[in-house]
């Protein structure tokens, strides 16, 4: 039989990405938060003028960090392309403490996410 430990120091990092998955994941961030959950939101920025928008529904306080500085939605595939870009060498060669801090914690991420960063 499992043992079940309370730790409610756990943090939960969502890691966003497009629009349609920040649609699909306010409702699973906002059942964290009711549920007393400590939230870290990590935006990727790829939609960043829809997701500053979207970031009003969720109900509670979390913690929100921008991955990237893009400030408009991307729009293209070529902007698209230029973004995926800088962000995979932000990732892998400057690593901030933001970058560091998600891989060393508890994560909540969307599938299609994964497989379009990793894959």
């Amino acid at each position: 039989m499992p043992i079940h430990e309370k730790n409610d120091n756990i943090t939960f990092n969502f890691i966003i990405g497009t629009k349609a998955q920040f649609i699909k994941t306010i409702p699973v961030i906002n059942e964290f938060l009711k549920s007393g959950k400590k939230v870290k939101l990590y935006d990727l920025k790829q939609h960043s003028e829809t997701t500053s928008n979207l970031r009003e529904k969720i109900i509670g306080k979390y913690i929100y960090i921008e991955l990237s500085k893009n400030k408009i939605n991307l729009g293209t595939y070529s902007n698209l392309i230029l973004w995926f870009f800088k962000t995979i060498i932000k990732i892998i060669f400057y690593p901030d403490k933001n970058i560091k801090s998600i891989i060393a914690s508890c994560m909540v991420i969307h599938f299609r996410l994964f497989l379009e960063v990793f894959l």
